[in-house]
């Protein structure tokens, strides 16, 4: 049985795209090859159908990236420990800002603090990597290997940028939260 006449799928079928949505298994795109719908805006009519709202950019690239973070990090600076990677975001950390939707925080260390980069890991509750990469001929010492943890999530970055860390920030910071 459809909804109505104009249609695509029957009930279940549609019941079921939007259970995978919520899931996170996919998104309008994966479930319109995996449905064989004829386009991505049919995926989208069913989710507005049943009330289901569109993923946010930061919801949509995790889904895509297949990664978990906790986007209440940043937001709540009582305790200590949030303290100290506020802290670190401050002096060792990065903010990218590319565009709308390519927001990005991290930390590049080298690689002997890679034990120490995977406790800001175990901070934010990421299930991402953590990559291993070599300096380039232009950079500080040719050749050193170094690790980063590179994050896109539009949240996080807001909550840091409104906890006063910037994009481009050696030597300038605006204000450090009392």
């Amino acid at each position: 049985m459809k909804r109505n006449l104009q249609c695509y799928f029957d009930i279940e079928i549609e019941k079921q795209i939007c259970k995978d949505y919520i899931n996170g298994e996919g998104g309008a795109t994966y479930l319109k090859n995996k449905y064989n719908a004829k386009t991505v805006s049919t995926i989208y009519s069913i989710l507005k159908a049943y009330n289901i709202p569109r993923r946010n950019l930061s919801d949509a690239r995790r889904i895509a990236a297949n990664y978990s973070i906790d986007e209440t990090c940043f937001t709540n600076y009582n305790d200590a420990e949030t303290c100290y990677w506020l802290g670190v975001m401050y002096t060792d950390g990065y903010l990218s800002k590319t565009s709308d939707y390519t927001n990005y925080f991290g930390i590049s260390v080298q690689e002997s603090d890679e034990e120490w980069l995977n406790k800001f890991k175990k901070y934010l509750k990421y299930t991402g990597e953590i990559h291993h990469y070599k300096v380039g001929n232009s950079g500080y010492k040719p050749g050193t290997p170094y690790v980063r943890l590179q994050v896109g999530n539009n949240k996080i970055v807001k909550n840091l940028e409104t906890l006063g860390v910037v994009e481009h920030k050696t030597k300038i910071i605006n204000s450090i939260p009392k």
